[in-house]
């Protein structure tokens, strides 16, 4: 699968990136954890679950405006007897915007 683009970020912003599990998961299933591999250059400021457990967020500063980075999504979730795990990969652009 290809990596999905982020929206593009400018390089003194902040900001937060929710990215929507749901699609992947059974109706009563939740992410309980999720991991962020992250490129030098972006500062890595918080990784959260929102609270449906459907939403794996992301909250980015820094990077070199003209550069593209790819950011890695891996979650486990609830599921039960036995947990799921999904691995999504990201492009962020960052550019003065």
């Amino acid at each position: 699968m290809a990596a999905q683009q982020l929206p593009d970020k400018d390089p003194g912003d902040t900001v937060d990136f929710p990215i929507d599990f749901s699609p992947l998961l059974a109706s009563s299933e939740q992410i309980s954890s999720v991991m962020w591999t992250v490129p030098a250059g972006l500062t890595n400021v918080l990784e959260e679950i929102d609270g449906t457990g459907k939403f794996a967020i992301l909250w980015l500063s820094g990077g070199t405006a003209g550069v593209c980075y790819r950011i890695t999504a891996s979650v486990v979730t609830d599921a039960s007897p036995q947990a799921r795990t999904f691995e999504r990969d990201f492009i962020l652009k960052v550019k003065e915007i």
